[in-house]
């Protein structure tokens, strides 16, 4: 029996959670006065609390092992249903799964970061991102390796927390935040961010022969940023050396279930480099937001004139249950939202976009489109998503002007 309660007092004694140290010192006392435990028995249990209580109060001055690594393993899954009532151009109707996608993230130490991320598709795998970061410096983050470079708010915003299915017309069309290997700085305030990345292209049209290079360079300003309200002024621009000197641009009509480009400059020749620059801006005040961007785009040509394109989207999104959308001030971008009540939250946004691939010497098609979205959000990692898309397009003199419904099951972890 003095065995047991000897066991019993160590556990006691060793617990720093449960029991405090008077609540020990009162339960030796007790023992002591029954006459179950010798005075040299509570002597020892009287050092060993001394000693445990030293240990849980005196200050640590250690620090993270530069070396000790911690993993978190992160993903999404974007399973996907289209429906198109065709036009002129036979879209096909189907279900794929648009991302499957596995996430590795950890820290090394205190002073570093790395993301290593695959995606499962086609029957087969993508490698995503995959990169180091050096935090060690207050508000900033140096990158190397591959990643999303850092440009416009629709493209830069994961696809884990967009108001649409897809992206807009001229995100789709110019691509701008595509993941690239490079390196890259971020510095941020309160209420800006500074990001730029110096990167290799690989040629998106041939994809052999030498890498060219791309810069590119995006500043964030917000004014005010909290739970329920949010202002965002945006601005970035990209230069892109072809090496190979040509160059594309085209777009799906925010659908992907099928590979159909309504507008398409087709294969350009004499492209010597790209420069594309945007402006974004969003405000949001309670379950009310407003999102809008302008992008253009100039290629430099050797033997043909110059010549330019843009497109612009703007959009609308309300919170029938008053949730808001959550701007993160960080990365000039937006993140997750979490339902006030265990039924969900509702949210419904119209948009409109527009894109013009025609100039002097480029012949791509113009196009409008209109979206209704729905979205129903169990909790803060699953949604369902309900779009339906009204398409005005004209290429060559000839109009396509089909409509699409799409409905997603999205799940992030």
């Amino acid at each position: 029996m003095k065995k047991h309660c000897l066991v019993l007092i160590c556990l006691l004694c060793a617990s720093t959670v449960s029991y405090s140290q008077d609540n020990t010192e009162s339960l030796i006392n007790i023992l002591r006065e029954k006459g179950i435990l010798s005075e040299q028995e509570i002597q020892m249990l009287y050092n060993e609390a001394a000693q445990q209580k030293k240990a849980n109060t005196t200050p640590s001055n250690s620090k993270t092992s530069p070396s000790e690594i911690s993993i978190r393993l992160h993903g999404r899954l974007h399973i996907d249903t289209g429906y198109h009532k065709n036009d002129k151009a036979e879209f096909n109707n189907g279900t794929e799964i648009r991302r499957a996608r596995l996430n590795a993230k950890g820290t090394m130490g205190e002073d570093w970061e790395f993301r290593i991320q695959v995606e499962y598709g086609n029957q087969r795998g993508t490698l995503k991102d995959a990169f180091l970061s050096y935090v060690g410096h207050d508000n900033s983050r140096i990158s190397i390796g591959q990643f999303g470079q850092p440009a416009s708010l629709d493209d830069y915003t994961s696809s884990r927390f967009s108001t649409f299915i897809e992206r807009a017309l001229p995100i789709l069309a110019y691509s701008p935040a595509s993941r690239r290997m490079g390196i890259s700085y971020l510095v941020y305030g309160n209420h800006w961010s500074f990001a730029s990345m110096l990167a290799a292209e690989r040629d998106t049209v041939i994809e052999i022969g030498d890498e060219g290079g791309a810069f590119t360079v995006r500043g964030t300003y917000s004014p005010w940023s909290d739970a329920h309200s949010a202002m965002h002024f945006g601005a970035w621009t990209q230069w892109v050396d072809t090496r190979s000197d040509l160059w594309i641009v085209l777009a799906r009509p925010e659908a992907h279930i099928d590979d159909i480009r309504l507008v398409n400059t087709g294969l350009l020749t004499d492209v010597k480099n790209t420069l594309t620059s945007g402006l974004e801006t969003s405000w949001v005040k309670g379950p009310w937001s407003i999102q809008g961007e302008w992008i253009k785009q100039d290629l430099h040509r050797e033997n043909t004139p110059d010549s330019s394109t843009d497109g612009y989207y703007l959009y609308g999104s309300y919170f029938i249950t008053g949730e808001s959308r959550n701007y993160q001030s960080t990365y000039g971008a937006f993140s997750s939202v979490t339902p006030l009540s265990e039924s969900g939250a509702w949210e419904v946004a119209l948009r409109f976009s527009h894109v013009d691939l025609n100039n002097d010497t480029v012949f791509g098609g113009e196009e409008s489109n209109i979206t209704l979205a729905t979205t129903w959000y169990i909790n803060k990692n699953l949604r369902f998503m309900l779009n339906y898309i009204n398409v005005k397009s004209e290429k060559d003199g000839i109009k396509d002007n089909p409509d699409i419904l799409l409905f997603r099951t999205s799940l992030f972890f």
